[in-house]
């Protein structure tokens, strides 16, 4: 992926986090941006818990979200890097936001399809209905 491409999926992810960040609410006591991003490993954090928020427009033709584990190069990422508590992540038809807690979705992804991604990106593929059944939705 280019470098330009991952400042355009960065930007539409920072659209969604402040979104997260509107229905959680109140002041936060960290977040991440494009110069800090690589120093942490979550995205924001509220009350003392931290929280990756994650957007899957493909969700919405699929019915599952992509959840990342390794890098184009092999390396640890997304679930398997994270020192998130809880993952938001907006996804489906209506963009519903699901708010899960990490050991919980590493949990349920065990079952869960690997693919590749064009981007060389690993993942599970993890239906949209199995993330609502065990998360808290956000209105």
């Amino acid at each position: 992926m280019s470098y330009e491409n991952f400042k355009k999926l960065l930007l539409v992810g920072k659209i969604y986090e402040f979104k997260a960040i509107e229905k959680i609410a109140g002041e936060l006591e960290f977040m991440s941006d494009e110069t800090n991003y690589k120093q942490f490993k979550y995205d924001f954090k509220k009350n003392g818990i931290k929280y990756e928020v994650k957007y899957d427009g493909a969700s919405k033709k699929t019915g599952n979200c992509f959840i990342e584990f390794s890098d184009a190069k092999n390396r640890a990422s997304g679930i398997n890097s994270t020192e998130a508590d809880n993952y938001i992540i907006i996804a489906g038809i209506n963009e519903t936001f699901y708010n899960i807690k990490a050991d919980v979705l590493k949990e349920i992804i065990k079952t869960c399809k690997i693919r590749r991604a064009k981007d060389s990106t690993q993942g599970y593929i993890l239906p949209v209905s199995a993330l609502a059944s065990h998360s808290n939705i956000l209105y």
